[in-house]
């Protein structure tokens, strides 16, 4: 991760300036993971039913934007969007994605990702923790694979016991 960080430094595609993060023109912002485990666990308690959809929705908008960026500011093929939304995920410290399954004609994929700060927060946990992952894999799937119809589900998770945390991408 750190020689992809050096080339964004040296190409000046990461900027540090004047209190402000911009990756690729985007703004970015560091911030501490109980930010995000401190939003689920209020979110939980006031909507027990909708608080993973109501994650999943805003990080599927952000997913969705940023590898749009992507594609429009760069011309990125649907391979490097894919490439550069794993690197940012792990550049951001939300996990190590990796790929274990692509299909670009049947537009589904499956990705294994580990050391989730979500997980380490949010465990043990009976069922999935990991929409704020799941919703930005979901959005920049939809420009992947150009389909609207693009939907992504954490299959399996570390916080309930698993290995790793496993996503499908897939079309509705």
């Amino acid at each position: 991760m750190f020689g992809f960080v050096k080339k964004l430094l040296f190409s000046r595609q990461l900027k540090f300036e004047d209190g402000s993060i911009k990756l690729l023109g985007q703004e970015m912002a560091i911030t501490p993971v109980v930010l995000f485990t401190t939003m689920t666990t209020k979110l939980k308690a006031a909507y027990p039913k909708e608080y993973g959809k109501i994650i999943y929705d805003i990080s599927e908008e952000v997913g969705e934007k940023y590898s749009r960026a992507l594609k429009n500011k760069f011309g990125m093929s649907p391979k490097k969007i894919a490439e550069w939304d794993m690197n940012t995920l792990a550049m951001a410290g939300l996990g190590k994605g990796e790929f274990i399954k692509t299909d670009y004609e049947k537009k589904k994929s499956l990705i294994r990702v580990r050391n989730s700060p979500m997980v380490k927060s949010l465990k043990p946990s009976k069922t999935p923790v990991d929409f704020l992952i799941a919703g930005y894999i979901g959005g920049s799937a939809k420009v992947i694979f150009n389909s609207k119809k693009i939907k992504c589900r954490e299959t399996e998770c570390q916080a309930t016991g698993k290995r790793a945390c496993i996503f499908e991408v897939f079309e509705e």
